[in-house]
């Protein structure tokens, strides 16, 4: 099952994501380097398998980026110094 289908299977459901601001970094550099790899004709990684990959890792940003997001220790990421996020 693929990682879109999955999130889109938590919002259908009313259930509760749980990640760590890391791994939705990974994901959209992940995506982004898919991206590269997708639109570049010359590279050797630009199959169909990666052009896929890609789509799929988009629609689970959106549905990220539609979600709510509930922040555990908002202090630490408000913090100029300590957050990625600012």
């Amino acid at each position: 099952v693929n990682l879109s289908a999955r999130a889109s299977r938590v919002c259908s459901q009313g259930d509760i994501m749980l990640s760590t601001p890391a791994d939705v970094k990974s994901l959209q550099l992940r995506f982004l380097e898919q991206l590269g790899m997708a639109n570049d004709r010359r590279e050797r990684k630009n199959t169909l398998q990666t052009r896929r990959e890609c789509v799929d890792m988009g629609r689970a940003l959106d549905l990220l980026k539609r979600g709510v997001c509930m922040i555990d220790e908002v202090d630490l990421v408000l913090h100029p110094l300590k957050s990625e996020l600012n």
